[in-house]
């Protein structure tokens, strides 16, 4: 059996298409599916065409949010409820081919434990877009935790053991691709070529990519933090050194340098650079705070066996 995680969120216009696709796939090469489909408090159409789908798309179990939680939650929602020794994560835009699965299939039955699809190029994202996410990787790359496949999504196959390894991990903000090479074990990712969405627009603008981006960093690397102790004690530094001249510029030339603008200057700095500290700690105290209070990462309001 196969398990397939597929978050849906106002994606009334792509649920037939990706069913029908899937499906042909898994007939073309015999698979049973045991299919989770995660309604992630849509407000369109979505869940009708989903309930309709269920009439003759076979073991299609459908969650239904009791709001947007995000698409991190709908996938954790998916892995804690799939079926299956292998199990598929998937986008329901069509931009992961569903007939991608097969060559990820055959690359884990060589003895891997994950197999992630990364993309070939990014053509056609734009060039500030390209710059910023190869920015993000090379960040995550030398200032995390753990190192992030540089273009790789949430597009994978992985086996029971890896599955069951992330649904053991407690925290409730999530970034699943530092989650999915947190947990380890054996990748190894093959190239596929990106598709077209197949209708309706993406739900991610730069700003919620930049926010997204933001959050894995703080999620899994504690550089801002450092990088605000070394602003500081460069600043201290600074500081010091510019006191000494002073001192010395007041003996040697017997002249005093202004006062107010160089207060004033002084004063704006050192407060900017404290600001951003203290901002920087309250991102990882909120956390801190987040993972107190306990809250589920999501709720399921009905469920559609």
């Amino acid at each position: 059996m196969l398990g397939v995680v597929v978050p849906f969120f106002n994606e009334e216009e792509n649920v037939g298409a990706f069913f029908r696709r899937l499906t042909a796939v898994a007939s073309d090469h015999q698979f049973k599916l045991d299919i989770v489909a995660v309604d992630d408090g849509s407000t369109d159409g979505t869940l009708d065409q989903l309930l309709e789908a269920k009439t003759w798309v076979p073991n299609l179990r459908i969650l239904q949010f009791s709001r947007n939680f995000g698409k991190e939650a709908a996938m954790s929602a998916g892995l804690d409820h799939v079926r299956g020794e292998r199990v598929v994560v998937i986008d329901a835009d069509l931009q992961h081919p569903p007939e991608v699965i097969p060559e990820l299939l055959d690359k884990l039955s060589e003895g891997h434990d994950v197999v992630y699809a990364h993309r070939r190029s990014r053509q056609g994202d734009g060039a500030i877009r390209s710059l910023f996410s190869r920015s993000f990787y090379r960040l995550l790359e030398v200032f995390g935790e753990v190192a992030l496949p540089a273009d790789a999504g949430d597009f994978r196959v992985m086996n029971r053991d890896v599955v069951e390894a992330l649904k053991s991990l407690p925290e409730k903000q999530r970034f699943m691709k530092g989650l999915y090479a947190w947990v380890g074990f054996d990748q190894v990712g093959i190239p596929f070529d990106v598709a077209e969405r197949h209708a309706g627009k993406t739900k991610f603008s730069f700003f919620k990519l930049f926010g997204y981006g933001w959050n894995a960093l703080i999620s899994f690397s504690a550089a801002p933090l450092r990088i605000s102790s070394m602003l500081g004690l460069a600043v201290a530094f600074a500081a010091g050194v510019y006191g000494l001249f002073t001192i010395a510029e007041a003996i040697v030339f017997q002249r005093t340098p202004p006062g107010y603008a160089t207060i004033a200057s002084a004063i704006l700095f050192l407060g900017g650079v404290q600001l951003v500290a203290i901002g920087v700690l309250g991102e990882y105290v909120s956390r801190i705070v987040g993972e107190a209070k306990g809250r589920p990462a999501y709720i399921i309001g009905r469920v559609y066996d």
